[in-house]
């Protein structure tokens, strides 16, 4: 036996194996990395939730120590893009209702119109396809003569603007809130040239 007999007593006929002192530790241990396993599994599937946050990228998180969404907003060497969907996490989960949509598409409209010449401004996704309520708000813009750039540095002037989760050159995903009783909301902004038009929707 892998028991000392030292740790072998018989009553009534019947042996029973009693653990030494070291091997109680190690069951202690045991039962502690098996709740580790799955404190970690935990809290690397809610990371996982953040916008831009992988498995890879939350393994890392976890391994720094960090246990909290809340704690990866500071987090050194975290990209900002990760550690702004971070701190609008919980705004970012509430569904935008088909009403609150409408409403953004006909101020974007209104806040484009006289800074950009011959544009259209077309609500796509979850809005498109007339579903009632959506966790973003996709919005093709059709315009010649401007860039996703462009559009970022008008809206950086609006009182809606929040930040920027992400700029490029074709698509900028903005961070916008209606007002202080709504939720902060991603509205992601794709232009396209007319010529372009078709394959963008």
């Amino acid at each position: 036996s892998a028991f000392s007999h030292d740790f072998i007593i018989t009553i009534q006929n019947q042996s029973f194996f009693l653990f030494s002192p070291i091997q109680m530790n190690l069951l202690d241990l045991s039962a502690i990395t098996h709740d580790s396993a799955e404190e970690r599994t935990k809290i690397i599937s809610l990371f996982m939730k953040v916008r831009g946050i992988g498995e890879k990228l939350a393994n890392i998180l976890y391994d720094e120590g960090i246990r909290t969404i809340e704690e990866i907003v500071d987090a050194p060497g975290v990209p900002y893009s990760v550690r702004l969907a971070a701190k609008y996490f919980k705004d970012l989960r509430v569904l935008i209702p088909r009403d609150e949509m409408k409403k953004y598409i006909m101020h974007i409209r209104t806040i484009l119109k006289g800074k950009i010449d011959h544009f259209n401004i077309i609500g796509c996704g979850s809005y498109r396809r007339g579903i009632p309520l959506g966790s973003d708000l996709d919005i093709l813009m059709i315009t010649d003569k401007y860039d996703a750039k462009d559009v970022e540095e008008i809206f950086k002037l609006d009182k809606m603007y929040v930040d920027t989760l992400k700029g490029g050159k074709d698509k900028v995903e903005l961070l916008m809130r209606m007002d202080n009783d709504t939720p902060v909301r991603l509205v992601e902004v794709y232009v396209a040239k007319e010529i372009e038009k078709g394959a963008a929707m």
